[in-house]
């Protein structure tokens, strides 16, 4: 995953710390969501990435555990969103980098695990799916 990290912080213009939350805020999401078996299978054929889980983006509090309140709150479609959002914000990326960044992780991730354990995981989590289209 260190290759990814150095990817968006050559391409995105931000730093390695924002990088790293970001990705291991939206990695623990993608996790709680999949559950352990098909998060493991995706740990399996992208070297790192288990470690990345955790290691940066705090759920417990500041902007993410709010807007992880929120998106229990809201429920749904539009909870979600709002939790993906507020992950990634509150990893210090701009709106603007969120729309660059999602995509990018995830094109990585497919290029790493191949398409039949990314669809799998995608398919399980349609508010990362309408930012990749």
């Amino acid at each position: 995953m260190q290759e990814f990290i150095q990817m968006a912080t050559s391409q995105l213009g931000i730093g390695e710390d924002v990088a790293t939350s970001a990705t291991s805020g939206l990695l623990q999401m993608v996790k709680e969501k999949v559950g352990d078996g098909d998060f493991g299978r995706l740990s399996a054929a992208v070297p790192g990435l288990s470690e990345m889980v955790g290691t940066g983006a705090s759920g417990d509090g500041g902007l993410g555990g709010l807007m992880g309140k929120a998106a229990g709150m809201l429920g749904g479609k539009a909870g979600a969103s709002a939790g993906l959002i507020g992950v990634l914000a509150s990893s210090g990326l701009s709106p603007d980098q969120v729309g660059s960044f999602v995509p990018l992780l995830f094109n990585f991730i497919k290029d790493k695990a191949g398409a039949g354990v990314f669809n799998t995981l995608v398919d399980k989590i349609p508010e990362i799916k309408g930012m990749l289209s």
